[in-house]
């Protein structure tokens, strides 16, 4: 059996009160660690120092279902470690995992073979006598303990009360581990959280750094667009500027020039008339004359006589006509001429 620390010949004073200093050294030794692997093993360990055993295990419960988490003193029995753990029952299947999370007693088996709550395995075969009780915190069962003898009728009421009282320290550890556990695991979801958030801030701030880049070139960019623009509408008034410069000089040359052009034509109109006036008038009084001359009103002419008034004659009439003819163009030019409509001779 392990542990040495209970005695059949004690007292019951004497027996209370090793089991009163037998569950503060549990309580002391279990409470070393909040891992609750750990805190299981711890608890495997010193339950010798309570109630005597062959091997015991350490069931946990979730959902309805008891899982073997924990298990010491199989191997000195030649049954592997492995084989038990993760083992998993259903507690409604399981008579007594059934009555004590009902009832939240411990059960006691003193012979295996003739009760009918007990539910053989295949590793069980060994065992002749069984304890087991519930560990309860709030009045809740979350896990069992479960102690197997290979001596038959060994274990009785009394070892059901000592487990019983040893179970309520067990409770105590193995819920200040699953609380460090649920902490460590909130911790650990927090950090994750915090990571992952430092790792989105990290990203909107790259990528706010880059689009503050990318403003900042559009910027530059715009800015560079704006003073070329500028550059070009000041160069495009200087062009203006300068292009009215050249425009209103060129209009006073055009004016200066239409102001000879009109002194011109005023000149050329002066011309004509003194043309048309001093010109005219003498050739028409030649042609007369030699008209009267032809006609012999001063007296008869020979023939040679004759043809040289003829001659002076046509050459009159032909130098009006050229004067007539400039100046029917100089009436052209300035939109009087008159057109004469009649019958010609092709």
């Amino acid at each position: 059996m392990d542990g040495n620390s209970w005695r059949r010949d004690d007292t019951p004073e004497d027996d209370q009160q090793r089991l009163a200093q037998a569950l503060v050294e549990t309580a002391r030794v279990i409470n070393q660690s909040l891992k609750l692997d750990e805190v299981l093993q711890l608890i495997l360990k010193t339950i010798g120092n309570v109630v005597p055993h062959d091997a015991a295990n350490i069931m946990l419960v979730e959902n309805g279902v008891a899982k073997i988490t924990a298990v010491n003193g199989y191997e000195k029995i030649g049954v592997e470690k492995p084989i038990l753990l993760n083992q998993r029952r259903e507690i409604r299947s399981v008579p007594t995992l059934w009555r004590m999370a009902q009832t939240g007693e411990p059960i006691v088996i003193s012979d295996t073979r003739q009760s009918s709550e007990w539910t053989n395995f295949a590793s069980s075969g060994w065992i002749l006598s069984f304890l087991s009780t519930p560990i309860l915190h709030k009045g809740k069962t979350i896990g069992f303990i479960n102690l197997n003898c290979s001596t038959l009728g060994f274990y009785s009421n009394y070892h059901a009360e000592r487990l019983r009282s040893f179970a309520d320290q067990a409770a105590i550890a193995i819920e200040n581990a699953r609380l460090y556990e649920k902490a460590q695991d909130e911790l650990a979801v927090r950090k994750k959280i915090e990571l992952e958030l430092q790792a989105t801030m990290n990203e909107l701030e790259s990528r706010v750094e880059q689009r503050t880049a990318q403003l900042k070139n559009m910027n530059e960019q715009l800015h560079r667009e704006l003073q070329r623009r500028q550059k070009a509408e000041r160069a495009l008034e200087t062009e203006r500027t300068s292009l009215a410069k050249r425009v209103e000089e060129r209009t006073a040359e055009l004016s200066s020039v239409n102001a000879e052009l009109a002194r011109a034509a005023h000149l050329k109109d002066a011309f004509l008339a003194n043309m048309s006036h001093e010109l005219r008038t003498p050739l028409n009084a030649i042609i007369n004359v030699a008209e009267t001359l032809e006609e012999q009103v001063y007296g008869s002419l020979n023939d040679r006589q004759l043809q040289a008034v003829r001659t002076q004659e046509a050459s009159a009439a032909h130098l009006l006509s050229l004067i007539n003819d400039i100046l029917d163009l100089s009436k052209i030019g300035s939109g009087k001429l008159e057109l004469v409509l009649d019958i010609v001779p092709i």
